[in-house]
């Protein structure tokens, strides 16, 4: 949180927040907060991106025999699977361009 003077609500919850992206002020905060952090409408959908694109990399990264992990983890030069799939999909976009 910055530090700047947050209003509050009668219970002492603060009415301004500032997104955990961007550091933007939210107003309204019931509505903007993503995993229980408040969050404007675009580092919301960031994180929804994202959290589908793990979701699809864990996938992808179960679904491989130990020989293919270690084939990734060695072009990644990485021993994160997280590596592996971004190298993954980087081989992927240039292999369709």
């Amino acid at each position: 949180m910055s530090g700047h003077y947050q209003r509050v609500d009668d219970h002492g919850a603060p009415l301004v927040l500032d997104c955990v992206g961007c550091r933007r002020e939210l107003v309204n905060t019931l509505t903007n907060i993503f995993g229980g952090k408040p969050m404007c409408r675009a580092c919301r959908r960031d994180a929804e991106r994202q959290a589908a694109d793990d979701v699809l990399g864990m996938a992808w990264w179960n679904e491989l025999t130990e020989q293919r992990r270690a084939h990734w983890l060695q072009l990644a030069g990485s021993c994160r699977p997280v590596d592996a799939w971004h190298c993954f999909k980087r081989a992927a976009v240039s292999q369709a361009a």
